[in-house]
């Protein structure tokens, strides 16, 4: 996320002063097969195979600035709701959303001393039961890296990451204790924090397709890569910015010029579904260093206007299959996409309509060299950071494949709840062991206990 630390995945335009708060998620580790290449001796932007073992799969600062949320009137939102609300955010066309309130002291984004949180939950009200279906598009994107001369000089492609990723827990059925069904990874986390509050048959459930391959060309300059020893792709890295443009409109006007704004045109993208764009090995750095890497993820909305002074949020995740072993820590495959959907769920458009799902400034960090502290309820960034010091990751198998979902910080953790009414008086789901006491509300900027 942003605001003061090392965050990793997107930029959301939060309140009506104009704040933005960058988002990001992460994770490592995998089961992939490298992307086909050209190789080129000559060319100054390959790296060694080894380059990301000394960095942290992290969060970098987004910056969408006229792009994605920014550019929805954002003041004609009700900010002021102080009361849980059975619509969800008014004043949005949007995926199926609710609200609940807590009450705890600390200061809001702002800087300002706060008592009363709103947090917005993807889907419907665990008291009233039943299950809640949203469309999943899975939206694969090939990337062409373009030399100097503007011709094609590495080509990555997911195509063969597509159907692990459909079989993967983020949208496939497995065993939780919080459910008596099996049922999808971010469904149970969901169900692990409303334990003993929701109906046996509650759930929220991804309903995926994959749909047509989509193409991302990045001129030269603007990217980088690591090669095996074959010659093949083993990892890109592009700039944060040139990203950015390429996938998001930053007008109205430039929809038929970017891949979000193509896919909200054919109607792939629509205000009522989650679209994941899949990448393979595909990871970003900030102010034009490589060295400022990697953002593995994010997700939020893309914001354009609608009719009747309502505003369109079309919610997008971008994510990579990930290798095993390009960094340090230990996540695999789906880590990264499992991290933001679970993010997804707990704040389904990212902090753009401030005050929803801000929450107390909290921190978290067992080890100085890799932390987090922020005012949004992004229910992986608090865990992350733990790839430091131990496994985030919570292996599962199905459909003979082992895979790395990240474990999640649980709404209780927030909220500063002691005890926990999470499952098992829990903090953290599906290892309950990572978190095991709640947030202490923070200052500013993490400055020190509120």
């Amino acid at each position: 996320m942003r605001l003061g630390i090392n965050k990793r995945t997107l930029i959301i335009a939060a309140s009506s002063i104009g704040l933005l708060v960058a988002l990001v998620a992460a994770a490592f580790f995998g089961f992939v097969r490298p992307s086909l290449a050209a190789p080129l001796s000559t060319n100054p932007h390959v790296l060694s195979r080894n380059y990301l073992a000394t960095h942290h799969a992290q969060a970098g600062y987004g910056d969408l600035g006229a792009q994605g949320t920014a550019r929805g009137q954002v003041s004609k939102i009700a900010h002021s709701h102080a009361t849980a609300t059975a619509n969800g955010i008014p004043g949005i066309r949007g995926v199926s959303n609710w609200d609940g309130t807590f009450s705890e002291n600390g200061f809001d984004a702002n800087g300002n001393p706060n008592s009363t949180w709103i947090y917005n939950i993807l889907g419907n009200y665990p008291q009233n039961g039943g299950t809640t279906t949203i469309d999943a598009p899975i939206i694969p994107v090939k990337v062409v890296l373009l030399g100097s001369d503007g011709t094609a000089t590495y080509t990555v492609n997911p195509k063969n990451d597509v159907q692990p990723t459909v079989k993967s827990p983020v949208f496939s059925n497995a065993n939780y204790d919080s459910s008596n069904t099996p049922t999808q990874f971010a469904d149970a986390v969901q169900r692990a924090e409303f334990h003993g509050v929701e109906k046996n048959n509650w759930h929220t459930l991804l309903a995926p397709s994959v749909k047509p391959e989509v193409t991302m060309k990045v001129p030269f300059g603007d990217w980088d890569v690591g090669l095996n020893s074959d010659g093949s792709v083993a990892f890109t890295l592009i700039d944060l910015t040139t990203f950015d443009n390429l996938l998001f409109p930053a007008t109205p006007a430039d929809l038929h010029s970017t891949i979000i704004g193509r896919e909200e045109l054919n109607g792939t993208m629509t205000t009522k579904n989650i679209s994941t764009f899949l990448f393979d090995n595909v990871y970003l750095f900030e102010n034009g260093d490589p060295n400022q890497c990697c953002i593995l993820g994010f997700h939020g909305p893309d914001v354009e206007p609608g009719k009747n002074n309502l505003l369109n949020n079309y919610d997008m995740i971008y994510a990579s299959w990930i290798t095993p072993g390009l960094f340090q820590g230990g996540a695999a495959d789906i880590t990264a996409l499992s991290h933001e959907m679970a993010e997804t769920y707990n704040d389904p458009f990212s902090g753009a309509y401030f005050p929803y799902a801000y929450v107390p400034w909290w921190f978290s960090g067992p080890d100085p060299s890799f932390t987090q502290c922020q005012p949004l309820m992004e229910v992986g960034d608090v865990v992350e950071v733990y790839s430091v010091v131990r496994s985030d990751v919570f292996p599962i198998t199905i459909h003979g494949m082992s895979y790395h979902p990240q474990t999640e910080a649980l709404l209780q953790w927030f909220e500063g709840q002691t005890p926990s009414t999470a499952i098992d008086g829990a903090y953290s789901y599906p290892d309950e062991s990572v978190l095991t006491s709640a947030n202490v509300s923070q200052q500013p900027g993490c400055t020190g206990p509120a």
